[in-house]
Order: C-alpha cells, then structure tokens, then sequence
C-alpha cells in the first residue's frame, strides 16, 4: 500500500527533518552546493527562529544560514 510513498520535501516538518540536524550537516551543504551551482560551501552554521503564525497560511520558521567557501 505505501510501496510508492514518499514525503514531500517542501511540508515544513519534513524540510527540517531532512536539512537541520548536525548529523546531517552533509546534507544540507550538498543541498546548499547544488542550488548555488558550485561546490564551494565547506561548512555551514543554520539557525532556526521560530515566528509566529498572522495567517492560517503562514510559514512558522525563518531560517538563517552562515556558510564558509573554500576560502573561508
């Protein structure tokens, strides 16, 4: 039943899941890397400031990304 099942990456929770743990900090420089078209970015620091909902269709988070480049 759920042989084709996949999670939507752009569903906030699963957005998080996949990018935001340091673990898997691989992830979200490979992920960085790619939408930049280069692969420069060796290290990058990401903090989550969570917002409050104005709208039912609002966002909760605003993210904010620091990275270092090859030549820091």
């Amino acid at each position: 039943m759920y042989k084709n099942f996949l999670l939507d990456p752009k569903v906030d929770f699963v957005f998080k899941n996949l990018f935001f743990y340091e673990e898997k900090s691989d992830i979200l420089i490979s992920f960085v890397n790619s939408i930049l078209g280069r692969n420069e970015i060796r290290e990058l620091k990401l903090e989550i400031y969570e917002k409050e909902k104005h709208f039912l269709d609002d966002k909760f988070s605003r993210i904010e990304l620091k990275g270092k480049n090859k030549k820091n």
